[in-house]
């Protein structure tokens, strides 16, 4: 299942992506220097097994609340901490199943959710060195507003609090990295009847910890990466809709900013 963490998570099919890439706390392997900047905060669609319970109620005639409460799998580590590629893995090695929870309340225009998810990354036993048990803690907050189909605006923080050990040849010990950040998307439409719409998206994400990430040859073990992305959607005869960007990149020292130009083609059928 789609696990129900954040706002994104709805948006999570590229069929209904309206940004070339997704922000860049939900972004694994379509960014500039993936190894150098480090994972995100929780890649998209994050997809496990488990169980989920879902509470829905009509507060007033225009609001309605949502509640989400699940167990899954969860996120596997090894001894670098965090590791998605592993998590992916539909053999579970867990048998301390993690627990979430999503709340949401609003209305048709708007509407805010807060989300949380924690739980043990590490298998039985723990990992080498030193055996350690690894937790991890992942929770973040959003709202969306929409002026029915010409005006949108939503806003995304998440932040995630993972262990990892650090291999010091004298002593092996376990330390905590923080990786968080936020982004603010809009869009407005400019031509109805061409259905021709134009997107921002400022997004930024911070890394806190003692040592730089593990394949990364920045010297500094805490930075921030932000971008700026631009460009227009246009729904096409058919209803495929075109999505044309430029991203700019501004990146921690030594690395310098770069520009970015992509475009995505999304069929729905």
């Amino acid at each position: 299942m789609i696990v129900p963490f954040g706002a994104f998570a709805q948006q999570s099919n590229p069929g209904v992506y309206r940004t070339v890439t997704k922000p860049l706390i939900y972004n694994m392997g379509m960014r500039v220097y993936d190894e150098d900047l480090g994972d995100a905060v929780l890649p998209m669609p994050y997809a496990d097994e488990g169980l989920v319970f879902n509470l829905g109620a009509e507060l007033t005639q225009n609001v309605k609340a949502s509640w989400d409460v699940y167990t899954v799998n969860g996120l596997q580590a090894g001894t670098d901490g965090i590791d998605f590629d592993m998590s992916r893995d539909y053999v579970g090695i867990n048998n301390s199943p993690s627990l979430g929870t999503r709340l949401t309340l609003g209305n048709e225009q708007l509407r805010f959710g807060s989300s949380l998810i924690s739980g043990t990354a590490s298998p039985t036993g723990g990992v080498d060195p030193i055996g350690a048990a690894l937790y991890y803690r992942i929770y973040g907050f959003d709202a969306v507003y929409r002026l029915d189909d010409i005006f949108r605006l939503q806003f995304e923080y998440a932040r995630r609090d993972s262990d990892r050990v650090i291999d010091d040849p004298v002593l092996p010990f376990v330390t905590r990295d923080n990786v968080g950040g936020y982004y603010v998307e809009g869009e407005v439409l400019l031509l109805r009847e061409q259905r021709l719409s134009f997107l921002a998206r400022y997004d930024q994400q911070d890394r806190h910890s003692i040592a730089p990430p593990p394949e990364s040859t920045l010297p500094d073990s805490s930075f921030r990466v932000s971008r700026f992305t631009y460009g227009l959607n246009w729904v096409l005869p058919g209803g495929s809709l075109l999505m044309v960007n430029h991203e700019r990149w501004n990146l921690p020292s030594g690395l310098g900013h770069l520009d970015v130009i992509g475009a995505r083609w999304a069929l729905t059928f």
